[in-house]
C-alpha cells in the first residue's frame, strides 16, 4: 500500500514539474488562473475559498501572477477592504498554452468508470486519508487539487482538505 501511495505522490510531483517547465508557472498558479477564467472577476476571499487556500497563502500567488500581467487586481469602490481579481488577456493565453492538467486527464478516465466503482474508490481513498490524518500536520493546504467540478459535487462526497507536513 505504501508503495502505491509513493507512486501516486511521485506521479503528481513529476507532472507538476513538467507543467512548471512548459508553462512557466506552478500548478497552484495555473489552478488560480483557471478558476478565475471559470468564475470571472471575484474577490480574493472568494477565490481563496474556491481554490482551497487561505487568503494569506493565496496572496503571494496572486502577486506573482500580477507581476507577469496574467491577472489584474483592484480595490472595491464601496468597501476598499475588498480586493477584486480578474484574469487578463495574457492570463487567458497562458491557460491555453499550458499543458492539460493531470487532474483533468484523471477525471476523464475516472468518469468513464461505473458509478459504483467510483464510489468504492472515493470511499477507499477517504479512508486512507483518515488513517493517515494523525501523521499529518493540518497547518498547510496544498493547492494542487482544485475543488470538485459542479457535476462531481452531486455524485461524490465533499473533498477533504489535503495537507502536507510542515518542513523541518
Amino acid at each position: 500500500m505504501l508503495r502505491a501511495i509513493r507512486r501516486l505522490i511521485h506521479a503528481a510531483d513529476s507532472h507538476s514539474k513538467r507543467v512548471e517547465r512548459s508553462a512557466g508557472m506552478t500548478v497552484p498558479q495555473l489552478v488560480v488562473l483557471k478558476t478565475l477564467r471559470d468564475a470571472g472577476e471575484t474577490t480574493t476571499n472568494t477565490l481563496a475559498s474556491r481554490v482551497s487556500l487561505s487568503p494569506p497563502t493565496l496572496v503571494p500567488i496572486l502577486d506573482k501572477l500580477e507581476r507577469r500581467g496574467l491577472i489584474a487586481r483592484r480595490r472595491g469602490t464601496t468597501d476598499r477592504r475588498n480586493v477584486f481579481v480578474d484574469l487578463t488577456v495574457e492570463g487567458e493565453a497562458a491557460i491555453e498554452a499550458a499543458p492539460k492538467p493531470l487532474d483533468m486527464r484523471f477525471l476523464e478516465r475516472f468518469g468513464a468508470l461505473d458509478p459504483r466503482r467510483q464510489a468504492t474508490l472515493v470511499g477507499a481513498l477517504e479512508e486512507i486519508v483518515e488513517l493517515m490524518a494523525p501523521l499529518l500536520v493540518p497547518d498547510r493546504i496544498i493547492a494542487d487539487a482544485p475543488p470538485p467540478l459542479p457535476e462531481e459535487r452531486s455524485t461524490m462526497p465533499p473533498a477533504k482538505e489535503t495537507i502536507e507536513p510542515a518542513s523541518a
